[in-house]
């Protein structure tokens, strides 16, 4: 597999992770409809105009995404990492702090995992 730099979203109408391409001759192009993937390198991107879109309309759209490389490296662990643009203007990751749970905003990630279980998405992230 040639290991490229692409951006990763949620699909809504198709229940999987739609993978663009960000170089090379599909440029821009969605490429590769997936349940599951990894990237290395990754940079989590919430573009404002989409998000406040969003909250003006009520609809969602594709603003918010994963940037990254793509890699057949195994996935060790993460912590769990979403994205609700209601909620927030940013991605989010929960960090065990004791018996408390601590969110902060997460931009870069050395590795990210997004898979889809039972209808629903995850992302993973190693920090």
């Amino acid at each position: 597999m040639t290991f490229q730099r692409v951006e990763v979203y949620r699909n809504l109408h198709k229940g999987c992770f739609s993978v663009r391409a960000l170089s090379g001759e599909n440029k821009g192009r969605v490429i590769d409809h997936v349940h599951s993937i990894t990237l290395t390198d990754a940079t989590f991107v919430v573009q404002p105009a989409g998000r406040d879109r969003v909250l003006r309309e009520g609809r969602k759209n594709v603003h918010a995404f994963v940037r990254g490389i793509i890699t057949d490296e195994p996935f060790e662990r993460g912590l769990p990492v979403r994205y609700d643009p209601y909620l927030n203007d940013a991605f989010v990751v929960t960090r065990p702090a004791g018996p408390m749970r601590s969110d902060e905003i997460i931009r870069n990630a050395k590795q990210v995992l997004m898979s889809f279980e039972d209808g629903h998405s995850k992302i993973l992230a190693t920090i």
